[in-house]
Formats: structure tokens, sequence, C-alpha cells
């Protein structure tokens, strides 16, 4: 189940799932990435156990970077990326990155999201209050306003095969994509091996983070089934194992949430298609790092609608992004009956 969902259940209906404490999961609180734990727990309930730790990612095209006479190691903040940015529109005709501008698909604000998170912030606080009129999301949104206003942005639409065939084509120089997108990049170019490389992204203020935590999936047991132990023996399996984990990983680049399965020796290994890169180890620094668990919500759903409708508003329209940002949130807390963060 993935963590933007899971607070949906656990507040509508909160015997839906089994409560693993008892069954043995209290032992592992301390055995996942920071931030985990409080994503998985609520009331004193363990309603899950985190599979999979997605940190930030900045993948990027060494090779166009360097024709650009760009240093993608330099960049320390995205006010350097855009200016990045326009020099390889210049002397390459590529675009920065893509955006889904229309918001064709439900996760077309997934950037605006990880500028969000590089801020330690989200679309609701820990008390559930909504956030998206605060100054941290009208400086993610003027970030991408920029961007677009530069002519930076590829557009997206049309989702998941959209984004294919701009890898494929090359029309887009950097992909800001969480852990599990680097195995996809492999799979979808294979000829491009060495021409890649990978780091955090850009911090959005000197010297701010470059590590976030931008989303995770878990393993839960269903609270009417009469085979929780059974289940539970299976989730221990396959989440508290470092062998297990370094399995998946293997199999499909899916890095595990357990901090002990990073002992193995495939998260150290040079990548041949990331030009050498210690892939597994550059995404162990973002899990290290200190990142507060995020509050999703119950209403993470519609918080997306009224994100991507407002970014679409901005990039397709250019409507200001601090107005669109606070009609927003109007509008969600009109929704919800949440209240607004002050």
């Amino acid at each position: 189940m993935g963590v933007d969902y899971l607070p949906a259940y656990t507040e509508k209906f909160p015997d839906g799932l089994a409560d693993l404490g008892p069954l043995g999961a209290d032992r592992y609180r301390d055995a996942f990435a920071d931030g985990m734990w409080q994503t998985v727990t609520r009331k004193g309930r363990v309603n899950a156990l985190p599979w999979e730790a997605n940190s930030a990612g900045f993948y990027y095209r060494a090779d166009v970077f360097e024709a650009a006479g760009v240093d993608g190691e330099a960049l320390a903040t995205w006010d350097d990326a855009i200016d990045a940015g326009k020099k390889i529109k210049k002397r390459t005709g590529l675009h920065l990155l893509g955006i889904d501008k229309p918001a064709s698909q439900p996760d077309a604000a997934n950037f605006f999201q990880m500028l969000l998170q590089l801020q330690g912030t989200f679309y609701f606080d820990a008390a559930g209050r909504i956030t998206l009129g605060s100054p941290e999301a009208v400086t993610a949104m003027t970030l991408i306003k920029e961007m677009n206003d530069a002519g930076l942005v590829s557009d997206l639409a049309g989702g998941w095969t959209a984004l294919e065939n701009s890898i494929k084509s090359g029309t887009a120089a950097v992909l800001p994509w969480p852990t599990w997108f680097g195995s996809i990049i492999e799979g979808l170019v294979p000829k491009e091996s060495g021409k890649w490389k990978v780091r955090l992204p850009p911090a959005v203020k000197p010297g701010g983070t470059t590590a976030a935590t931008v989303n995770s999936t878990h393993l839960a047991v269903a609270g009417s089934s009469v085979h929780q132990a059974a289940a539970w023996a299976f989730v221990q399996y396959v989440l508290t194992r470092p062998a297990s984990q370094e399995a998946i990983y293997r199999s499909k680049g899916i890095a595990p949430a357990l901090l002990q399965a990073y002992e193995a020796p495939v998260f150290h290994e040079p990548s041949a298609f990331f030009s050498g890169q210690h892939k597994g180890e550059i995404f162990l620094n973002a899990l290290k790092a200190r990142s507060p668990a995020v509050n999703y919500s119950a209403d993470y759903a519609r918080a997306l609608k009224t994100v991507a409708d407002a970014q679409t508003q901005v990039l397709l329209k250019g409507a200001d992004p601090g107005r669109a940002l606070r009609n927003a949130a109007d509008q969600l807390a009109r929704q919800t009956g949440r209240e607004l963060a002050s």
C-alpha cells in the first residue's frame, strides 16, 4: 500500500488493517529510515511495515551537460539549475525537464511536491491543516513558472507513455524522479549507458537540504483476515531480512526502507550505466539524512487534484503562483472542512 493512500484507510476504517504491534512489529521500530515509522503508526497502532523508501533524485544526461558547458554536480540550488537549463536549451535545443502541463494524470504535480518536501513542507501540516498557501509552496510554484516561461519545460501530457517516449527521444536533459526510476531509465535506453549520471536534487534555497523521502510503499495485513499470523510471517520474511531486500533491489532497483539491507555489497557497487557512480550510496546518504514524517492525510487525493489544477493554470494560462495556490487552498478547505494553516 502506497504511503500516500494509507491514511485514507486508517482514518476512515480504523479496524480495516490489522495492528501489527501485537504480532511483533514493535521490535522493528528503529530498523527503518528516519520518518518511516511515523508514517505507518497511528494512535498506538502499527498499520503496516515499511518496504520501499524512495528519495528524490536528479538523473541527468552528463553528455548533454558537458556539451553545454555545464557541471551537473556544481548545481547548488534550483536557481542554478534554471541557469544551466537556459545554457542547455541554447546550445543543444533540449528542455531542462518535462511536466504534464494539462494534468492529464493524477501525479502531474510530482515535481512540485518534491520541491515542497525539499523545503520540509507538504500539502498538510502535522495537525492536518492545509499549507498550500505557504511561502514554501509559492516558492516551489514560482520556480516552475520561471522554468516554463523560459521555455525549459516540455509537455508530458498523456501520462506514462508520454514520459517513456520523451526519454527514448531525449527531449529533456534532467529527470527529477526518485530512487526507483533509475532502473526504468536503464531499461528504456540501454544504449545510453555511460551517458547518464545521478545525484540528489539541488536545494531550493542556498544551504537547504538536498535529501527528501518523496514516497514509499508498505505491506499491510487486512483486519478481517483469519490468517494474520501467516501474513505477518510473510511480511517479516520480505521486509526485515536484508537478503530478501537485496534480491528485490537486484531484480527491480527498488530501494528498501530497511537500513541494515544497505550493508550488502550491491548497494556499494559502481554502476556502468550511470558513469561508474555508486548509485546506491548516493540515495543511501539521503535516507540517512533527517527526514520528517509527511502527513498525507485522508484527503491526499483531493489535494492532488487541486494542486494539479493550480499548476495547469500557472503553466498554460500564466496565472500568478501565489494567487493560484491561495485559491487552491481555499477550494480544498471547502471540500474537506480542514483549516488553513496560518
